[in-house]
């Protein structure tokens, strides 16, 4: 076999077909095509784990039943990519920015589970395009056209085997629940807000109403996925700005279960949560998320307890798992979250809310942005089984009072510790930054806590 080996060198045009020939660029390469190049790979592994360059190019990848692996050290820009046509596997890691992106008939596109693409033109696909859980397709607005589905794959955090609960939403159109897995079926719920909360809220989760997911509702799912957890969408996934609408119902019952509604990121990469709640004030009686961190609903009745609770201050770990440190800021593809409307109305999904960071399995929680002091108040079992905790801080916009951009209202649950404004139960609790030079010195912060059992706690 020739090989023909890259290390540095300028190209303007470049073609390598035949099968006898293999191209390596070789690691710490600096290889640029300059121009507009027409890129033919035929049977060649193009794997960099150096700098490769197209700023204005055309790949074309034709397998050959072999795979291919597209490697990039830094973000590769291209004018177009086409994988075609003898039935061949593709699989990109790295970033791409491309414009156009084509795959024919029989052949397979994978971006992994690191990596992500940018698309702004058009998606023709007549093969099979696969974004790996992890990996982010960013499509722009100015997207012309996506003709036939794409496969989102989504490692949830519990599997078939499990009885635990995920909560999740689909990133493309027309899925059916069986995505969610065969086991699910009988444990797949709603969240209807018009129903009247009672005494545990257990009447609001409902059998879906609809025949297929709603892009934009999140949906509670036990057993989900395969045996590792995995769900697979496949359809025509959103690209552009998109409302949903949510409902504020007043049952005679207290404000604090008033408003309650289920949603998920619909589309097929992470968005901001801060870009979200500060799009959507206006429809809000507070810019919180809550999103589902199951602890035991395998053995017991889920609990208001596995909550994680978000917004602009930071993250409290209002769960019996207590992980709100691992927050990264995004609401990654797929995932479903509450927030507490203030009227029924549309809330509003934007191009400018999508972020290319990072959307792996493990990277779901970041802490905020501005550096400001707080504390978390911990509840421990003297084993340390369990634990869950309070947070306050301070910020200079922050007031006495109840603000919707800084106090985040307590799920509930029977083992949780708070703090207390005028008796409202909070599991995040923003106060101004002057208040702290009194913390110490007679101005106290109100505490509570209940315990689900008798023991010991610290």
């Amino acid at each position: 076999m020739k090989r023909i080996i890259l290390t540095v060198i300028v190209f303007s045009t470049f073609q390598a077909s035949a099968q006898d020939e293999a191209m390596v660029i070789e690691s710490d390469a600096n290889v640029v095509f300059s121009g507009d190049v027409h890129l033919v790979l035929e049977g060649i592994s193009l794997d960099n784990d150096g700098a490769l360059d197209m700023t204005s190019g055309t790949l074309i990848t034709t397998p050959k039943n072999n795979p291919i692996s597209l490697r990039t050290s830094k973000s590769l820009t291209l004018s177009s990519l086409e994988v075609g046509a003898y039935g061949g596997f593709v699989t990109a890691y790295g970033s791409y920015d491309i414009t156009d992106l084509s795959i024919s008939s029989n052949d397979n596109l994978t971006v992994s589970d690191t990596s992500s693409f940018t698309i702004s033109g058009a998606i023709t696909n007549v093969g099979n395009f696969t974004i790996e859980s992890g990996g982010v397709l960013y499509l722009k607005g100015s997207i012309s056209s996506i003709s036939n589905s794409i496969t989102i794959n989504r490692n949830t955090t519990f599997d078939s085997n499990t009885g635990k609960y995920s909560v999740l939403g689909s990133p493309v159109n027309l899925t059916d629940f069986s995505a969610l897995g065969s086991t699910a079926q009988s444990w797949i719920f709603e969240y209807d807000e018009t129903v009247a909360y009672g005494g545990d809220g257990s009447a609001r989760f409902k059998t879906p109403s609809e025949g297929t997911m709603t892009q934009a509702k999140g949906y509670f799912s036990a057993f989900t996925g395969d045996e590792n957890g995995q769900v697979v969408f496949y359809g025509i996934p959103k690209y552009k700005n998109m409302t949903y609408g949510v409902t504020y119902t007043d049952n005679s019952e207290s404000t604090n279960v008033m408003g309650y509604n289920l949603l998920a990121n619909p589309y097929t990469c992470p968005i901001e949560a801060s870009e979200f709640l500060s799009e959507n004030s206006s429809m809000l009686s507070e810019e919180t998320i809550w999103i589902w961190d199951d602890y035991g609903s395998n053995n017991n009745d889920a609990s208001n307890s596995d909550y994680i609770t978000i917004n602009d201050l930071g993250v409290s770990g209002d769960s019996r798992n207590a992980r709100g440190s691992d927050w990264d800021g995004t609401i990654n593809v797929a995932q479903g979250f509450f927030i507490k409307a203030s009227s029924t109305g549309n809330v509003l999904f934007k191009q400018s809310m999508k972020t290319l960071d990072e959307n792996d399995d493990a990277s779901f929680y970041r802490t905020a942005n501005y550096e400001v002091e707080k504390y978390w108040f911990n509840l421990v079992k003297e084993d340390g089984t369990v634990s869950t905790n309070a947070l306050v801080g301070f910020h200079p916009d922050a007031t006495e009072e109840l603000d919707k951009r800084f106090d985040a209202s307590k799920f509930g649950g029977s083992f949780s510790v708070y703090s207390l404004v005028k008796e409202q139960k909070l599991a995040i609790q923003g106060l101004p930054t002057d208040w702290i030079n009194n913390l110490f010195g007679g101005r106290p912060i109100g505490i509570g806590y209940q315990a689900d059992e008798k023991g010991t706690y610290t």
